[in-house]
This record gives structure tokens, sequence and C-alpha cells, in this order.
């Protein structure tokens, strides 16, 4: 992944700062990096108002029209660079102020608005254009009030102001962070604004991410701005982020040479009596995503439907229990087909009896990259802590890839003995923790879906809530399983050269691929179709996403 450019890392307010520092006094002056945010944020506006994102289609016709509401430090100077750049660019944009800029180079840019024959208007005058909606000739409003420095509760006439903003149908983007929204813990200080995107500048800021922050947030980008790689101003990275520009170039193009033998053979082990959706939509995700070859594993029932519905799937029958879930006396048939797999995944509508849960303890010994998801997650959680540790150190000491586990804040919950609303309050705090106790790769799916290992932490750019609906987490399964399972060149020329091939991405950077591209998948989908789209249509999307983030 592409991590060197600061516009890849996640950082705290205190770091912000210190880059920020370290940036001017290598030789950048501040003015250049407010000149940089400004034209980054103009382009954003312009490219959101485009691709639909202002109050009202009718605006289509006439001289689009941007609402800036300026605070008085940095913020509101990268407000004034966009007013200016968007006037000259034919936009009809109004300023609005409260006290006076306070930051020398928030001064300057002001006076170049002024000089432009730019307007101010005073706050009154912005409430009553926001109150008119569509109706003022203003499509959108950027948010540039307060930015990561903001430290004490929003009070007085600046959260009416917010409150406002809030009630406003007129779309808000906000520059760097919602104003109002702490830049470390990601929960409103006293109330912050909500805004539809986010254009975080020159790196993210942790507190987009966290608790509350996605809600407020909206869809977060992350701008280049000039700033120095954090790593060369002496930072330690704390966390990054998955995106288009980390992934860009990263996952290799087949080689001509290659068959299904070097794309990878999944073993899927899912579904069961009235489940067999979710086997259908793990063994689709892992066909979409290019492994070469799919086999599920499961009771009559699914076989059948997964022959039925996904011929280029391969089957094999396991016995049933009674509950039509995978019987004791069926894992040794999982065994041996796991022996021909380069990957498993398990989990997805599996059920959670004595069988399932010794397959997944079976599985979970061999040396084979493994995925668990669903009912697997709810199998572990409910295992004693010695045999959980007993399980995963085994597999340590066998010399397996980290195991990926993907689950949501309720199986995450089963897994930490917390409650799914505390996991959310801690999401960062908590996956670390279960990535550490095991030795696993957590995927802690949700909005800013977080992907992390005992020393590593990033988090997902992609995604939307169109995605909440049954399938998504088995689709994604899949996907995961497929990355996995994919062998490089040197593997494919070397087949014996095992694990120690995989040097081009490992496990970790994998599972942060398969998590892009699945949100990145469903993101089409939404600016598409619009909500309500399925997890099979989305699994059909995975292919176009993978070859969008081959090197050219």
């Amino acid at each position: 992944m592409n991590l060197d450019a600061a516009s890849a890392w996640v950082l705290g307010r205190e770091a912000v700062r210190e880059l920020d520092a370290r940036t001017i006094a290598a030789g950048t002056p501040s003015l250049n990096l407010m000149e940089a945010a400004g034209a980054a944020l103009a382009k954003f506006v312009a490219e959101a108002r485009d691709c639909g994102l202002s109050s009202s289609a009718s605006s289509r016709g006439r001289q689009r029209g941007l609402l800036i509401l300026a605070g008085p430090g940095n913020n509101g100077g990268d407000g004034f660079v966009v007013a200016r750049l968007l006037q000259a660019a034919g936009w009809n944009c109004r300023v609005a102020l409260g006290a006076g800029p306070s930051s020398p180079d928030a001064v300057t840019n002001l006076a170049a608005w002024n000089r432009a024959g730019g307007q101010c208007i005073g706050r009154q005058d912005a409430v009553d254009l926001m109150r008119a909606g569509s109706a003022s000739g203003f499509e959108l409003i950027l948010d540039a009030l307060y930015g990561t420095g903001l430290t004490r509760p929003v009070e007085g006439a600046d959260a009416d102001l917010i409150h406002c903003i809030n009630e406003s149908s007129i779309p808000v983007i906000s520059a760097d962070i919602p104003s109002g929204l702490c830049s470390n813990k990601g929960r409103p200080l006293g109330i912050a604004v909500r805004a539809r995107a986010t254009l975080a500048l020159g790196a993210a800021k942790l507190g987009l991410f966290l608790a509350e922050g996605p809600d407020y947030a909206g869809r977060v980008s992350v701008a280049e701005i000039g700033l120095l790689p954090p790593s060369a101003a002496g930072l330690e990275m704390s966390a990054t982020v998955i995106d288009d520009a980390t992934t860009a170039g990263c996952w290799p193009r087949l080689a001509r040479r290659s068959h299904k033998g070097t794309r990878g053979h999944v073993l899927i082990v899912a579904g069961s009596l009235g489940k067999t959706g979710a086997a259908v939509l793990a063994a689709r995700g892992a066909l979409r995503a290019g492994a070469g070859l799919v086999t599920v594993a499961s009771v009559a029932e699914v076989q059948a439907a997964v022959s039925q519905v996904l011929p280029e799937a391969m089957t094999t029958m396991v016995a049933a229990d009674d509950a039509g879930q995978i019987d004791c006396a069926g894992i040794d048939v999982l065994t041996a087909a796991a022996a021909a797999a380069d990957a498993i995944v398990i989990g997805p509508g599996l059920g959670t009896g004595a069988g399932a849960s010794a397959a997944v303890e079976r599985l979970a010994s061999l040396p084979v990259p493994l995925i668990l998801d669903a009912d697997a997650l709810t199998i572990v959680a409910g295992w004693s802590k010695a045999r959980r540790d007993g399980v995963f150190a085994a597999r340590i000491a066998a010399g397996a890839p980290a195991a990926v586990l993907t689950p949501h804040p309720g199986e995450m919950g089963r897994l930490t003995g917390m409650s799914s609303a505390d996991v959310q309050q801690a999401r960062d705090v908590t996956a670390r923790s279960l990535a550490k106790e095991l030795g696993v790769i957590v995927v802690l799916k949700g909005a800013a879906t977080i992907v992390c290992d005992n020393a590593r932490i990033a988090f997902n750019l992609s995604g939307n809530p169109g995605m909440a609906c049954a399938g998504m987490g088995d689709v994604l399964s899949g996907v995961c399983g497929a990355l996995a399972a994919r062998r490089t060149e040197a593997e494919a020329a070397s087949p014996t050269a095992g694990a120690a091939a995989r040097d081009w991405l490992d496990p970790f950077e994998r599972a942060c691929l398969a998590v892009h591209v699945h949100g990145a998948a469903g993101d089409h989908l939404e600016s598409t179709t619009g909500p309500g789209f399925l997890a099979s249509e989305l699994a059909d999307r995975v292919p176009f996403e993978l070859a969008s983030r081959m090197p050219r």
C-alpha cells in the first residue's frame, strides 16, 4: 500500500500541529499551505456539485451558488481562498463572518477576497439564506468555522449557528473536520455540524472515524496539500486510511500464463438448513474477486442451492445433524477438502451446533490463510479463554498466516464481552485489543471499517449506509478469501516456495484491499441506483474495482 504521503495517515490534534510546524520550518510558507488547502476544497466543492451533491436539481441551469461560513482561524482562511477561486470560476459565493479573522494568514486571504470584489455578509443574513433552502440560490454550504484546534464546548451564537446549519435543507461540506467535532475522540463538543461530506486537509483526523465521528463527517476524503511525509518529519505512524490513493496499483495483474490453479482455490464452509444464501453469496464474492477455484463444503440442501444458482462453484457434501447443520461426522470430509485449498472461509450461515464448532476448531489448526465470519465468530466467542487462546496460539506456532476475523459490532461485543454500543464508542481500542490478544487481523465492520493487527490500524473510506443489509458481509468474506488465496508470480513459477513468496502484499494489506474494493463497489451502486441494491449486485461490481487498482 502507498503510505508515504501525509494524506495516507490519520493524525490526532497534537500530531497535526507538529506536522504543520515542521513543514513550515522546512521551508514551506504557511500561506502556501492555506492556498493549497483552499484550492483542494474548491476542487472538491465543484466536483461534489457535479456529482449531484446539490440541494436542487433545478439549479443545473443557473449560476452555481456557495455559502461559506468562515470562522476566525485558519479554517476560515481556507474558506476565503475557496470563495476567491470559485468566484473567479463563475460561482456566486458569499462569505458569512462572525468575528473578524484572528489568524494572520486568514487576514491576508480575507483582504485578497475583498480585493477580488468578494462580498461578506453577517450571520443573520446567512441564517436567513439557510432557512430559505434552495430558494436562496445557494446549493451548497461550506463549513469553515472551526478546525482541529477547537477544544471547548460550542456555546451561544456559535451553537445557534451550527443548529441552523443542521436544520437547513442545503447540503453541507465541512473543511478538514465538521465544526464542533473533537478531532481526537470523535465526539461533539456540545454541538457539531452534520456534514454530507468532509474533505480532510493534508491528513485525515482521528475523530472522523471514532465514536459519533462518522455520523457527523459523512463521506470522508483526504486532500494532499504539501505537508511533509510524517515519517520524514519524525512522527511515528499511528493509523492510516484505506482509500483510492493508498490502494492504487497494489493488486498485480495476472500473468499471461495464469491458470485456475495459480489464481487460488478457496474453500468456503458455510450454510445450513434455511441459510443457503449465505454460502452462495460468499462463493459469489470469492469468484468475482478472482479466485480460480471455489469449493463450497456444506450440507446437502446448501450443495443443491449452490449448484443451481452458481454453477461456477464446486461443492462437497458434508453430513448434516438433526438441525440441518454440519455434523461432527463430517469433519474428516472438511479436512480432506482443506488439503487442496489456498484459503479457507468459514462461518456464513453455518450455525453454531457441535459440528460447526468442531469444524471451526479443526480448520483453524491448519497452516492455511483463514477467514472467520458470522457464526464462526459466535462459536469462537463461546469458547473458554483457554480454548480460544490455545487454538490461535497453535496457528502462530505452526507458522500459519494471521487469521482474519470479520465481526460486525454485535459479534465484536460477543468476542470481547462488551455491548455493541460500548464497542461502537471505542472501536479502535477494542479492535486493537482483540488483534493483539489472539494474534489475528480484525476487520471491524461498520462506518469507517477498521482493519488492524497487533501493530497496525487502518480506517476504510469507502462504503455507504446502503450496504447495511443482508448478505453484504457474506460477500466480503468471500472477497477476503479470494485475495488471501491468490498466488504471486513467484509462487506460480515455484509452487514449493510457500508462504515466503507472499512478500508483495501481506495478509493485513490484502484484508485492507478487500474491505476497500467491497465498499467501493457499494459506492458505485449507491451513486448509480440509490439505496436498495443487493449483495449479489455488489459482488458483481467487485472485478471492476479490483481492476482499477492494478498497475497501469
